[in-house]
């Protein structure tokens, strides 16, 4: 489980071993990742649906998904999931502070009980304060 630390959180690493496992899946199930810094290769599109890896000193690595509810994103849920099935891993959200089970319907559950899911179905709701 994360623990929060000023200003937001941190996710334990991924051991060496699960990180090797993680990378080498997205390597043969996405199309080629573009590097944002030394050592932080990105699956995906700056602004759109991606998964971030950072790998660290120690060859572990720190891996997360970031879902962009604005467009089409059932697919990438499905590939959320799968990597989540092949490396052992639980999914985990910040906004709620809760695990979630690495399934479709669970992770879309999540979703959808997201404020930026209800800012892109009506962003007055959220940004005029009626937001829950």
């Amino acid at each position: 489980m994360p623990w929060l630390v000023d200003g937001g959180h941190e996710c334990p690493s991924l051991p060496e071993a699960v990180a090797v496992n993680a990378h080498a899946w997205l390597l043969t199930n996405l199309d080629e990742p573009w590097q944002m810094f030394d050592d932080w290769f990105v699956f995906g599109h700056a602004q759109g649906n991606r998964f971030d890896f950072i790998f660290n000193e120690d060859r572990s690595a720190n891996l997360s998904a970031r879902v962009d509810v604005g467009s089409r994103h059932d697919l990438f849920i499905s590939t959320v999931c799968e990597l989540a099935s092949v490396t052992g891993c639980l999914l985990f959200s910040a906004e709620h502070w809760s695990s979630i089970e690495p399934t479709v319907a669970e992770l879309s559950s999540s979703i959808r009980a997201s404020r930026a899911f209800r800012y892109v179905r009506d962003p007055r709701s959220v940004l005029g304060g009626t937001d829950d």
